[in-house]
């Protein structure tokens, strides 16, 4: 008579199935929710980590130097230009102030902002000085708001002004103004230069 469980190989063999059994859903629930997410997070980080490589390739130069020099570099080549074209500029104003020929040079709206030496030699010292449209001086009387508007239309669709005028003693002379533009959208206004016409 037995008053207790007995082990025997077949109730071990059962037990062992069951334990197995029971352990399936178990196994396959951390399979899909631990394991596999693993992989995929490993995969990811492989992906992220590929693609920074690519990009640190794409942004580095072949001599092995990086963008951010790179970009120092154009900056410090801009100021060179800069600082050379300020030079040009003064060194030919400079040269023009002595030249034979007057002339003056105006902003987009026609007041002047630049004159050479012949050119202040010319106006003088009149009492009409206009408020920085002191080449009207030059102008007769009669004329002067016809060929500031004409002066005017020229500068705002950025075309060469010419203009027969006499001067207040009766001289007869030619202003040939030529356009320039600080933009490609903003014109910029005219240098203008001054000659006598023989009669």
């Amino acid at each position: 008579m037995s008053d207790g469980f007995h082990l025997n190989p077949d109730n071990i063999s059962t037990i062992i199935f069951s334990i197995i059994g029971s352990m399936g859903p178990v196994v396959t629930w951390m399979w899909i929710r631990v394991v596999k997410p693993l992989f995929n997070v490993s995969k990811s980080q492989e992906e992220v980590l590929k693609a920074i490589a690519e990009i640190k390739s794409d942004i580095t130069n072949p001599d092995g130097s990086s963008l951010r020099a790179t970009v120092a570099a154009v900056g410090d080549a801009c100021k060179r230009i800069e600082s050379t074209q300020k030079v040009i500029v003064q060194r030919t104003k400079a040269a023009l102030h002595y030249s034979g020929t007057p002339l003056f040079e105006t902003d987009k709206h026609g007041r002047i902002v630049w004159s050479n030496a012949l050119f202040c030699k010319m106006v003088g010292d009149s009492n009409l000085l206009l408020e920085g449209y002191d080449w009207l001086t030059l102008v007769s009387d009669d004329e002067r708001e016809e060929t500031l508007d004409q002066f005017r239309s020229c500068l705002d669709t950025n075309r060469k002004f010419t203009k027969h005028t006499e001067m207040q003693d009766g001289t007869p002379i030619q202003m040939t103004g030529y356009p320039y533009r600080v933009s490609e959208d903003e014109h910029g206004g005219f240098l203008v230069s001054i000659s006598k016409i023989k009669r």
